[in-house]
């Protein structure tokens, strides 16, 4: 029975309320701190999108770099032949 009326106890404890309502100055405090959040993620995640796409790009034109390079060099060794 005891841990019955502490289980209660504690969700009393739980749900009531601990303090008053909070000022209109600490509601706007905690919006303006979850939109500041909000940005940082978003920029993060922008960040973090940018660096994946450059990298991508990096990897699909290494083909074509090392196909210049390729072509450069047969076309200078057929320079350097005749």
């Amino acid at each position: 029975r005891e841990p019955v009326q502490a289980a209660e106890r504690s969700f009393v404890e739980r749900t009531a309320s601990r303090k008053e309502e909070p000022t209109e100055e600490q509601k706007d405090a905690r919006a303006a701190a979850r939109r500041a959040k909000k940005a940082r993620q978003k920029a993060n995640k922008a960040e973090k999108a940018a660096a994946a796409a450059a990298s991508e790009a990096e990897r699909a034109d290494y083909p074509h770099a090392q196909l210049r390079e390729n072509v450069e060099f047969v076309m200078d060794g057929l320079e350097a032949a005749t």
